[in-house]
């Protein structure tokens, strides 16, 4: 997990669905654990805190020895866990604000944890020169965080995270990193089954998933030399679920397969500055609708595909949500991925103790209890606070009707409603691209209406009609509408349709300043983006790269449903050049050439979408050259 160093001021929101007798429980637990840290204030020192692992590995005053290393219930006796991050994996620890404490420890097991995740940057206390020794010290401090852990009846979890040079240089750093391993499990080999090893955090950058399949059997290897029966945690590239989709293990029986969860990242991540490029702005909310729910689900279910494949246990290691996101909807989000990982065994680390998505107000020290029930009780929170149909309003003011497929002057996909009212006031016959598909060469999308694919692109060049013409039929909410359906392979890219909304292009750009809001209905299956293009990067990218697209992410249902898009949620496509350049809506809303709807190449398999009734909010039909009232 990329870590967040600036602290913000999070919302503290009580929730009002607990019942009297849980809640009396907690706050029993948690007079327990503040008392505690009182009368062990010197103790919360981690300077003159002692080691006492072996003791504690062993069974006496801590987690109760056990001798079955049954890969399985291993995973099941990690269940719930905390991530205590931001601390031992900063570059020295107390650089980003938090230090590990005896308390940290005592709250996580009075909250209900049965484990810690405990990241830890090796890289930085580790000799220059081979055999790459870890500085003695440092692993005094870390042998004590698993002392804390077992001693207060807490499996733990150590792993080597942040190794920024190994992710640039991973010839130069293999080494190390394998240098590390042997370090650690020597030293801690024994240890009970109660400690526990995970490879690599979010393998990136150089290390390619080719590489980290040759890579991992060997670090594998390198632990069984002194530890046959270790259980280690293994994430593919990334530890996205595409990541652990490639990953290629051997057949050890004692390993426990990875993976984490941030999407959507617009909401998970708002209003951070991620290093992912997926910061948004506070406001978005997660309502358990069935839409979310079903995007959730869809990625979910590759999971359980590799699980049943492969026979592995599985560790969610992390997912959470920003503190600036609302109390009710990190919740709601919380408890679902709880519930849906209970469900299938999985077991599952929130991140996290400190930072920007904590589990507790850093500034107060105040636990957000909901977030806690969602973690200990997913299934009831999740049923008590999901909002299954999302509040929708319609903006006021004045609006432009882009398309709803069926207007009284014989709208056609060739020619939007608004060129449609344009040329019978005034009788221009200026040009106006068509709604039209655009695609990724390499997808096997269909096209629409189950025709083959004829993009944009395609009829340009070869003088052919695209899909659109035959795309409108008796399909809208309320009569005709446009439906496109097919396949995404999952090597595509993009899929989408969409139509230009300037006039002559590169002189005709659309001034869209005073936009406040795109809305539309739909209805269909996965997960969409609306994105408005612009020329901003016309000048600061090669041919074929000089657009930016802004917009934001919106989950369909197999019903119809109105969407509202406010100007305030945009943010630019993740994987867009205007996302790279830092461009934002205030830069680019003046210079508008065309309005799409698509699908990321992220969302393998059949998607069928229906749209209608498109419009503007808070211009009028001068913003397109002309005066017009809607019947």
């Amino acid at each position: 997990m990329t870590a967040y160093r600036a602290e913000r001021s999070p919302i503290l929101t009580s929730n009002a669905s607990l019942t009297f007798s849980f809640v009396a429980w907690k706050l029993l637990c948690l007079g327990t654990v503040f008392a505690l840290g009182e009368a062990c204030a010197s103790d919360n020192d981690p300077a003159t805190s002692s080691s006492n692992g072996t003791s504690a590995a062993s069974g006496t005053g801590g987690v109760p020895a056990i001798d079955n290393w049954d890969i399985a219930q291993q995973n099941q006796r990690l269940g719930r866990a905390l991530n205590l991050g931001n601390c031992l994996d900063a570059p020295k620890e107390g650089d980003w604000g938090a230090v590990l404490t005896k308390q940290d420890f005592v709250q996580a097991a009075a909250l209900g944890f049965d484990s810690v995740r405990v990241p830890v940057r090796w890289s930085a206390h580790v000799a220059a020169e081979p055999p790459y020794a870890i500085d003695e010290g440092f692993l005094e401090r870390v042998d004590w965080a698993v002392a804390q852990a077992l001693s207060n009846h807490l499996r733990a979890v150590v792993d080597v995270h942040h190794f920024v040079s190994l992710m640039a240089q991973p010839a130069q750093y293999a080494d190390v990193l394998t240098s590390i391993w042997k370090q650690l499990a020597e030293h801690y080999k024994n240890y009970g089954p109660e400690l526990y090893f995970e490879l690599l955090n979010e393998p990136t950058g150089e290390v390619t998933a080719a590489l980290w399949n040759a890579w991992a059997p060997q670090l594998i290897s390198t632990i069984r030399e002194s530890n046959p029966k270790r259980s280690i945690i293994v994430g593919g590239v990334g530890n996205s679920i595409g990541g652990l989709l490639g990953l290629e293990l051997s057949e050890d029986p004692y390993l426990i397969g990875t993976f984490h969860f941030y999407d959507p990242q617009q909401f998970a991540f708002q209003g951070l500055d991620s290093s992912l490029g997926t910061g948004a702005p506070g406001g978005k909310k997660w309502y358990g609708s069935e839409s979310d729910v079903s995007v959730i689900n869809a990625q979910f279910q590759q999971v359980v595909d590799w699980q049943t494949r492969h026979g592995r246990p599985i560790l969610l290691g992390e997912f959470g949500t920003s503190n600036l996101a609302d109390i009710d909807s990190r919740v709601r989000y919380t408890a679902y991925i709880a519930d849906y990982a209970s469900s299938r065994g999985w077991s599952y680390a929130i991140w996290d103790n400190h930072g920007d998505m904590a589990i507790r107000n850093q500034a107060t020290g105040e636990v957000y209890q909901g977030i806690i029930d969602a973690l200990m009780r997913p299934k009831e929170t999740f049923e008590a606070t999901r909002v299954a149909l999302p509040p929708v309003t319609l903006p006021t003011g004045p609006s432009v009707l882009i398309d709803d497929f069926e207007d009284a002057l014989g709208d056609r996909p060739d020619q939007t409603f608004v060129m449609s009212a344009k040329a019978s006031v005034t009788g221009s016959t200026a040009d106006h691209s068509e709604w039209s598909c655009s695609a990724d060469p390499t997808t096997n999308w269909v096209g629409v209406n189950d025709a083959p694919l004829v993009t944009y692109e395609m009829a340009a060049s070869k003088n052919l009609k695209t899909n659109m013409h035959d795309a409108v039929g008796n399909v809208g909410f309320a009569g005709k509408g446009l439906r496109f359906a097919g396949q995404l392979g999952g090597n595509s890219s993009y899929a989408s349709v969409g139509v230009g909304l300037q006039g002559q292009f590169g002189v005709d750009w659309l001034d869209l300043t005073a936009l406040t809001a795109l809305s539309f209905r739909a209805k269909g299956t996965g997960v969409m983006r609306m994105m408005l293009v612009s020329d901003y990067c016309l000048n600061h990218y090669a041919a074929g790269q000089n657009w930016g697209q802004i917009g934001m992410d919106f989950t369909l249902d197999s019903d119809w449903s109105q969407f509202v898009l406010n100007v305030a949620d945009f943010d630019a496509s993740p994987w867009s050049p205007a996302a790279q350049d830092g461009v934002t809506w205030a830069k680019v809303r003046d210079r508008i050439t065309y309005l799409a709807f698509g699908f990321s190449g992220a969302l393998a398999g059949p998607v069928e979408v229906y749209l209608d009734d498109v419009r503007l909010h808070g211009i009028g039909y001068d913003a397109f050259g002309f005066n017009y009232s809607e019947p």
